[in-house]
């Protein structure tokens, strides 16, 4: 039966149509340009500037940014610290370390730094940061933040939590009444 059914689908996929020969069109041929080669390659990373464009003063600075600071602590445990500032204002510090949990879980890597430049209308933007288990936050004076909680939504919670609370007590003064008997 099966030798039935297989030489079946042969013989209609051999009677099928076929597309003629020039049913479809030849590809278009482009002459598009050779690639041009970059006019401005990247520094290496070990350079540790940074090749900032920026309009301060009568011209366009191109050469990169000088550091002047620059730190790399890694301690080998898991605890680091590192940072760096350059000479048009950036500046970068950031510790982290490892945090214990619970005796079968893993520990958890935390982080707590800081970033601030210069913004090119001369303000000064600064954003403290953290980083564990719940997440990464951000806090800064320029950061968006969410609205208030309206009124109505705060008293509506406050029920919600109150009608929850009467309900754990009366499944606890319930599973008390069992146990007595």
């Amino acid at each position: 039966m099966k030798l039935i059914i297989l030489v079946s689908l042969l013989g209609v996929s051999l009677g099928a149509p076929q597309a003629p020969d020039n049913q479809f069109p030849e590809p278009r041929r482009v002459n598009n340009p050779p690639p041009q080669p970059f006019r401005d390659q990247p520094k290496p990373f070990r350079d540790q500037s940074q090749s900032i464009r920026t309009n301060q003063g009568s011209g366009t600075r191109t050469e990169p940014y000088q550091t002047i600071r620059s730190h790399n602590v890694n301690n080998g445990d898991g605890s680091y610290s590192h940072g760096y500032e350059t000479e048009n204002g950036i500046t970068v510090e950031e510790t982290g370390s490892l945090r214990a949990r619970a005796a079968n879980e893993d520990p958890i890597q935390t982080v707590k730094g800081f970033f601030q430049y210069f913004a090119p209308d001369g303000d000064k933007y600064r954003v403290d940061y953290t980083g564990d288990e719940h997440g990464f936050n951000a806090q800064g004076d320029h950061l968006p933040t969410p609205p208030p909680i309206p009124d109505a939504i705060m008293k509506s919670l406050a029920i919600i939590y109150a009608n929850a609370e009467k309900q754990k007590q009366t499944e606890r003064t319930a599973e008390q009444n069992r146990n007595r008997f």
